[in-house]
């Protein structure tokens, strides 16, 4: 468990797993143009090259220490996925996270919600779909019982120091 007494932490994404996904984007590329090759041009054998050398490339630029990150700070936190930095989020403007698994299955994820009112239709949909207004768009390497863990540590902390 990473301590939440520390002026800042920046969590990255795990780099097993993004080998993991770019490998196996990789083997789909190969298949796809195996297709291409045995199927005079197969239509499917171009569009798997297409989508999972597209998919490869992020998988890939996703090793830049810039493309992916959480930062924890005392204030709050900020989330930079594919080169795109959020605007901080207070600590004070969201609840206690938690992990929880989206309405239609898929891999379960850390969660929390808004505290303001919106009227924001994303955050609607979120609502109905994983039970918050929003999440993290990953684990950042941690298990998710330990990324809930440590944001909630940071979040009480300030709450009660501020």
């Amino acid at each position: 468990m990473v301590s939440p007494h520390r002026p800042g932490l920046v969590l990255r994404p795990s780099k097993l797993k993004m080998t993991f996904n770019l490998l196996v984007c990789l083997g789909f590329v190969c298949i796809g143009a195996f297709q291409v090759v045995q199927h005079a041009g197969s239509a499917g054998g171009w569009i798997c090259v297409v989508f999972f050398g597209l998919c490869s490339a992020v998988f890939a630029a996703s090793f830049n220490p810039h493309a992916a990150y959480l930062q924890i700070q005392n204030e709050g936190f900020i989330v930079c996925s594919l080169f795109r930095k959020s605007p901080m989020v207070r600590w004070e403007e969201v609840s206690s996270f938690r992990v929880a698994r989206p309405s239609l299955g898929g891999h379960r994820m850390v969660v929390y919600d808004w505290l303001a009112p919106s009227n924001s239709r994303l955050r609607r949909v979120n609502r109905r779909l994983i039970g918050a207004t929003d999440a993290l768009p990953e684990s950042y390497g941690l298990r998710l019982e330990e990324l809930t863990e440590l944001l909630n540590a940071w979040r009480q902390r300030a709450l009660t120091s501020g």
